[in-house]
């Protein structure tokens, strides 16, 4: 079940919420939400968590890209097509369930 855990999207906070808009007994929960809301909700959600990995994941690699790094210039072309793919996630995916993360180069010899 998808569930908008912790959001704010248009105006309206939700918490926990389910986009089917339906509780366990099956009832709709507010009939004012419609299902394409919801849904926009659900994915801008997503969008802002994996937004949220993605700068996490470039930030640590951050230092394989100085000058002074001490990886190899191998090692560096490997990381920064890694980072270009992390940057290029929002534009390769449209539906932030199906993102695919890359592996990080490794990092000894």
């Amino acid at each position: 079940m998808k569930i908008i855990h912790d959001h704010l999207y248009q105006g309206i906070h939700f918490l926990a919420f389910p986009v089917s808009n339906t509780d366990q007994d099956g009832h709709t929960i507010n009939p004012d939400l419609s299902a394409e809301f919801l849904q926009a909700a659900y994915q801008d959600e997503r969008w802002s968590e994996i937004r949220r990995r993605r700068d996490l994941l470039i930030a640590r690699t951050d230092w394989t890209q100085t000058i002074d790094s001490p990886v190899t210039d191998e090692k560096q072309k490997a990381f920064s097509a890694y980072r270009q793919i992390l940057r290029d996630i929002p534009q390769t995916y449209s539906d932030p369930d199906e993102v695919v993360w890359p592996e990080q180069p490794e990092t000894h010899h």
